[in-house]
């Protein structure tokens, strides 16, 4: 999953890119855009680069959530096989609260891990 977001990541910067370009030309352009009646064809010009912009950009958010689910998913069964372990060894009320509680702590920091590996990994795609 990393590698598929490092790689929208450096799509979505470097499709960014153009998009400043055209806005920055278009303004100071402006006066002969308007000039040759050419409003309509810079706009959809602009549009079709921000669109292809939001692309990777939607598609690296919809990843992120996919990896979220994954791993909250993960932590759900960790918490229910260590109840269920903890209630087949014949384990009391409070060890079974203490151990959805440990676990509930550990899935935490894992979750919060998996996000700043994720976050990292996908910065990295700014320096190159």
């Amino acid at each position: 999953q990393t590698r598929t977001a490092r790689l929208l990541k450096r799509n979505e910067s470097i499709t960014r890119s153009p998009i400043f370009t055209h806005l920055s030309e278009s303004c100071i352009g402006a006066a002969v855009i308007r000039a040759f009646r050419a409003t309509e064809r810079f706009v959809e010009e602009f549009e079709e680069k921000l669109d292809t912009n939001q692309k990777y950009f939607l598609t690296n958010n919809i990843t992120y959530s996919w990896l979220q689910l994954i791993v909250d998913s993960l932590a759900g069964i960790l918490i229910f096989i260590s109840s269920v372990i903890l209630i087949a060894i014949g384990g009391g009320s409070s060890d079974i609260g203490l151990s959805v509680s440990n676990t509930l702590q550990l899935t935490l920091l894992l979750t919060y891990m998996v996000k700043q590996i994720n976050e990292f990994e996908t910065s990295i795609v700014a320096v190159e």
